[in-house]
């Protein structure tokens, strides 16, 4: 109950003032772990022999929404959806949302953090008979998935006053790095 008063707090005392739209792709995604590679040889965009580099083609869809005056620095909130093909070329996907800070680098640059609660799911790879699985995800309806605190790292390279260039970096340290390329846009 006490963490639901801190959040409505935070959410009554901040200001609304702009909207941001956001659309990224995947591009490269670096594994980190050999627990991630051990079956890397089977992934089919794979960049080298073991599976360390793959191309994992998606979008990811943001929808950002500013505030000001907040007690914490809290520069917006943010929902995600994303969906890609995974290492093992199985449909895989995620939402989020959660609060946004903002490291202003330059007048043209800034690095957007952002972390909250994230539904990740992906098709069971269960069906592939080197997986041992993972004791973190459940499963169910032929979906692993898992809830967890996600972060993401997006930096900014500002065309105008309206439209961004985004570099995203998404840490699922132990795991892996994903990356993202798109635009947002103001208003």
């Amino acid at each position: 109950m006490k963490k639901l008063f801190i959040i409505l707090l935070i959410l009554i005392t901040t200001n609304l003032y702009s909207d941001n739209i956001s659309f990224e792709t995947f591009t490269l995604t670096f594994h980190l772990s050999e627990n991630s590679v051990s079956n890397g040889h089977e992934y089919p965009r794979r960049l080298d022999d073991r599976g360390w580099i793959i191309f994992m083609p998606g979008l990811e869809l943001g929808y950002e929404y500013s505030v000001k005056n907040n007690f914490i620095g809290i520069k917006g909130y943010k929902l995600m959806i994303g969906s890609y093909s995974d290492s093992r070329a199985q449909q895989s996907g995620y939402l989020q949302i959660g609060p946004r800070w903002i490291i202003n680098i330059t007048n043209k640059i800034d690095i957007n953090l952002g972390i909250g609660p994230l539904l990740f799911f992906r098709d069971s790879w269960k069906k592939f008979k080197n997986y041992n699985g993972n004791a973190f995800l459940k499963e169910k309806y032929g979906y692993e998935y898992i809830i967890f605190v996600y972060g993401d790292i997006d930096i900014r390279y500002k065309v105008n006053n309206d439209f961004m260039i985004v570099w995203g970096v998404i840490p699922v340290i132990p795991y892996s790095i994903a990356n993202t390329i798109g635009f947002s846009y103001n208003w």
